[in-house]
């Protein structure tokens, strides 16, 4: 069995209505979160509200449970290259798709926070900065941070489009991994799990200094979770089939036994309900 999944034709899509509509809402739900994040940066009362990470981890996993539970049945609501890069690589979508997806999210993203900018005024403006590492943590444990916690959640969103998962609601468990990624490692390397979130305030403050780190190390941790979803799957798929194929073929076995024990019964064949109960517990 191979590892990976025939992917989608790009011609095909490109040819379909139904996939410019699920671009355009990448840029519609990209932009709604980056709009929202953008939005937490600015406070108009310093003295009684800072932004921390709790804060901002309970925040950003309501929008993104709310925004997958809205958008996701349309596009999937990706809202992330690093969950889309997944994606792609485990075959559900094709390269077209996958790089019109990227295009869609960044522009968001960008048009998201450009938006906040502009309806901040003047004297806010000084609150917008660029998202970096902390001062004591190095590039290398900043890429390792959005690494481990980007995996998380491109390896959950990968675990929900099994068919065994299709009745967990996807927003919750995947707004949860966002909040609780926030809460962790945010003050290490901000946790944005998604390089898109750290493109749209680069953008407005004109900052882009180290900003490579938040491409590398959510992109790696997508990859890996990849890669592990895929040795975990494959693994199941060898050992656990076989099995599967055995009980269909004794449930088979026993409808015909049944069924062969009724119809003597009904001919009056078997002349005892005692008999008849026997063979039938025997079975």
């Amino acid at each position: 069995m191979s590892c990976f999944t025939k992917m989608p034709n790009s011609i095909a899509d490109l040819k379909n209505v139904v996939f410019w509509r699920d671009v355009l809402v990448e840029v519609l739900g990209t932009g709604i979160l980056l709009t929202w994040i953008t939005f937490s940066f600015v406070t108009f009362n310093p003295d009684h509200y800072q932004p921390n990470t709790t804060t901002l981890g309970l925040f950003v996993g309501f929008l993104v449970f709310i925004l997958i539970e809205t958008l996701g049945p349309y596009s999937g609501c990706h809202m992330n290259p690093a969950v889309t890069l997944g994606f792609f690589l485990n075959g559900h979508l094709s390269i077209a798709r996958s790089i019109f997806y990227v295009i869609a999210q960044c522009s968001g993203g960008a048009g998201g926070s450009a938006l906040v900018y502009a309806l901040t005024p003047a004297s806010k403006r000084h609150m917008f900065h660029a998202i970096t590492p902390s001062a004591d943590v190095s590039l290398a444990q900043a890429i390792g941070h959005e690494c481990i916690f980007t995996f998380l959640l491109v390896f959950t969103a990968l675990f929900l489009t099994l068919p065994s998962r299709k009745s967990v609601n996807p927003g919750f468990p995947l707004g949860f991994c966002v909040g609780t990624s926030i809460m962790c490692g945010g003050t290490y390397s901000g946790s944005t799990l998604n390089p898109v979130v750290a493109l749209g305030p680069a953008v407005i403050s004109r900052n882009f200094h180290d900003h490579w780190v938040y491409w590398v190390g959510p992109l790696c941790g997508g990859v890996v979770a990849f890669l592990l979803f895929k040795a975990i799957t494959v693994v199941g798929d060898k050992f656990e089939k076989p099995n599967n194929n055995n009980n269909k073929e004794k449930l088979a076995l026993k409808r015909e036994e049944l069924g062969a024990l009724l119809e003597e019964f009904l001919e009056e064949k078997i002349t005892s309900r005692k008999i008849y109960l026997d063979k039938l517990s025997a079975i």
